[in-house]
């Protein structure tokens, strides 16, 4: 959580290539490590029991989609911080069909070489917020889910609500996944114990 909080507390220009990526991780890490691929297709459409304020901001709401690799259907409620982002992408203007985030995904050969590249691209400016945030790991989009998913186990969440947040199919992916307690954490739960 200290990591996810270096990369909100950084002072970024509001519009920037390390602006816009911090808002994908965020939305990210916000809604259950969520996958860029599934990020990048959310449409206005996959909306539900929306409100907006007097000027237009999203202030309340639920987000559906299906994830692209095992296509489990998620709900989630929107998170305050989920909603402060989406401030930035004008969600009410929108049209049902159109994407909240300004990738244009297109599922074709072409589509999906596009896809990468923006992955790419957006990888490299998060591997630079982690350098101005002083992060030592590897920080990547797929670090937000990987963060969630950790901080939930650390919050003694059961492994099972764990495992379905993500969207895997059996608890046995997500123990493979969580297995990396880092050596600090280990350190802390000695010190507990033993104290």
């Amino acid at each position: 959580m200290d990591d996810i909080q270096k990369i909100r507390d950084l002072k970024l220009e509001d519009g920037s290539y390390l602006w816009k990526a911090r808002n994908y991780f965020l939305f990210m890490f916000n809604n259950m490590g969520i996958n860029f691929i599934d990020l990048v297709q959310i449409k206005k459409s996959q909306f539900s029991q929306t409100e907006y304020d007097e000027n237009g901001n999203l202030v309340a709401g639920r987000i559906s989609y299906a994830r692209n690799k095992t296509r489990g259907d998620f709900s989630i409620k929107l998170t305050k911080e989920s909603l402060g982002i989406l401030k930035h992408y004008n969600v009410k203007k929108k049209k049902a069909n159109d994407y909240i985030f300004p990738f244009e995904f297109e599922n074709s050969e072409k589509g999906m070489m596009r896809y990468q590249q923006h992955r790419k691209t957006v990888n490299g400016h998060i591997k630079k917020l982690a350098k101005l945030a002083g992060i030592d790991e590897e920080v990547t989009t797929y670090f937000a889910r990987h963060s969630w998913a950790t901080i939930g186990k650390r919050n003694n969440l059961p492994i099972t609500l764990i495992s379905e947040g993500l969207g895997h199919a059996e608890i046995k992916t997500t123990q493979i996944y969580l297995d990396s307690f880092d050596d600090d954490a280990l350190d802390d739960a000695n010190e507990r114990i033993t104290s």
